[in-house]
């Protein structure tokens, strides 16, 4: 099965995507810039510039480019389901949006 998003799967990920960030972000360090909202890569070179200026000596980057090719995607699915209040705010989100209780689409996993 080739791994093309549908247009319905984009829509799922941005919708997991809205519910899953605010809860998650403010776990992040205050000191990480990659792919993070209201972050840029010369925001992060500018803070690097700043710690060296302040006679720091290391500067850790990293890239988990390759991280998702290598997960365990059932083990990574199992402990975030296991995040309660994603399932209460999905049934919020879908109470206020007056969808059906049921789908007729099932998230794939």
């Amino acid at each position: 099965m080739l791994g093309i998003p549908t247009v319905l799967d984009r829509l799922i990920q941005q919708a997991i995507h809205q519910i899953l960030s605010p809860m998650w972000e403010t776990g992040f360090s205050a000191h990480s810039y990659g792919f993070r909202p209201g972050r840029s890569a010369a925001q992060a070179l500018k803070a690097a510039q700043g710690h060296i200026r302040s006679g720091k000596r290391w500067v850790v980057d990293m890239d988990l480019e390759k991280f998702f090719d290598r997960v365990n995607h059932d083990v990574l699915m199992a402990r975030v389901a296991r995040i309660q209040v994603w399932s209460q705010a999905y049934a919020r989100r879908r109470q206020s949006a007056n969808l059906p209780a049921q789908s007729q689409y099932r998230l794939r996993t």
